[in-house]
C-alpha cells in the first residue's frame, strides 16, 4: 500500500492488544479519500491472504522463527525494560511472563491454523469479524470534495480567475476557499451568489459513505457498550463471569 499504490507515507499494519479485546489494526495517513483508503485495505487483507496461501512451507517457518527470536529479545536499556514492565501493569493483567509464552505459543503455529484463523477473524467474509473503521479527515480538501462546488460553478456558468482556479488545485481549507471567493461573490448577483454561498458551505458537512452513519450521543448511548476499566488480573474472571450475564 505504500510502495506499490503510494496511498501515503504513513502506513502501519500491527496487532493490538487491550483490556478484554485482541485486534489488528491498519494505520494509513493519506492525501486520498478515506472510503478509498478503506477499500483499499480490504483490498490488501485479500492480496495478503493470497501471498499466505501461495508461501512455502520452509519461508513460513522462516518467518515464524523471526517472530520467536523477536519475542526472546533482550531488552536494550532501561528504558525498555520500563515500557515493557508498565504495559502489562497498565492492562492491569500484570503478564509479565507474556512474551516466552507468546514465543512457544508461535513456535508451535502452522501454516494450516494462521490461514484458518484468517478466514475466520480477518478476512471480509470471515464469520467472527467485527470491524471498527475510523475516518480522520484532514482540514485540507481534495479534488472529489470540491467536484460539487466545481459542478456549481459550471452551472451558474462562472469563469474563475486563473489564479483561482490554480489556488483550488492545492487542496486548500474552507477558510481558504472562502477567502478565495469572497471577492467574487461581492460582484455576483444575488441569485448566484446563494448558489455558490451554499456550495461553499457543503465543504463543511461531512461526506460519510452510504449506509455510514455518524455516533452521535443517542446512538453511543443506546447502541455501544463500554468496555472493562482496567483491572488487577485476581479480579478479571469476577468481570468476565458478570459480562457474561
Amino acid at each position: 500500500m505504500r510502495t506499490k499504490e503510494q496511498l501515503g507515507y504513513i502506513v502501519q499494519a500491527s496487532p493490538r492488544a487491550s483490556i478484554g479485546f485482541l485486534a489488528f489494526q491498519v494505520v494509513v495517513q493519506s492525501e486520498r479519500d478515506a472510503d478509498y483508503i478503506d477499500s483499499r485495505i480490504e483490498n490488501w487483507f485479500v492480496t495478503f491472504k493470497e501471498h499466505l496461501e501461495k508461501m512455502s512451507e520452509e519461508e513460513f517457518a522462516k518467518q515464524r522463527q523471526s517472530l520467536v527470536n523477536r519475542r526472546l529479545e533482550d531488552v536494550k536499556n532501561m528504558g525498555q525494560e520500563t515500557g515493557q514492565y508498565w504495559q502489562h501493569v497498565q492492562s492491569g493483567y500484570y503478564d509479565f511472563g507474556r512474551k516466552r509464552r507468546d514465543a512457544v505459543a508461535i513456535g508451535s503455529l502452522t501454516k494450516q491454523d494462521l490461514l484458518a484463523f484468517y478466514s475466520e477473524y480477518i478476512e471480509a467474509s470471515a464469520p467472527k469479524r467485527s470491524k471498527l473503521s475510523v475516518h480522520m479527515r484532514s482540514a485540507r480538501l481534495n479534488n472529489d470534495m470540491l467536484e460539487a462546488l466545481q459542478a456549481t460553478l459550471k452551472e451558474q456558468a462562472i469563469d474563475l480567475p486563473n489564479e483561482v482556479q490554480e489556488s483550488l488545485k492545492q487542496n486548500p481549507t474552507y477558510d481558504e476557499v472562502s477567502s478565495l471567493f469572497a471577492p467574487i461573490l461581492a460582484s455576483m448577483s444575488e441569485e448566484k451568489k446563494q448558489a455558490i454561498t451554499n456550495a461553499i458551505a457543503e465543504l463543511q458537512k461531512p461526506r460519510l459513505k452510504e449506509g455510514v452513519q455518524e455516533i452521535d450521543s443517542s446512538f453511543r448511548d443506546s447502541k455501544m457498550k463500554l468496555g472493562p476499566t482496567s483491572k488487577p488480573i485476581a479480579e478479571f474472571e469476577e468481570w468476565k463471569q458478570a459480562a457474561q450475564q
